[in-house]
């Protein structure tokens, strides 16, 4: 149980330290890489497909 509230406690302060000494500024590079990422994909998130060997 330690353990689990001690990583709870670390991003509880890893977040109030962005918002109040940062101003956000490692959240919103996060956000950013996933709108990057999702642009990448063309806009509709990240596809995922499977290619029927089975067919000829």
């Amino acid at each position: 149980m330690r353990p689990i509230l001690l990583i709870a406690a670390a991003a509880a302060a890893f977040f109030i330290w962005d918002q109040l000494a940062n101003d956000g500024h490692v959240m919103a590079g996060i956000e950013h890489s996933f709108n990057d990422a999702t642009d990448f994909a063309g806009g509709t998130g990240i596809q995922i497909s499977f290619h029927d060997f089975t067919k000829p």
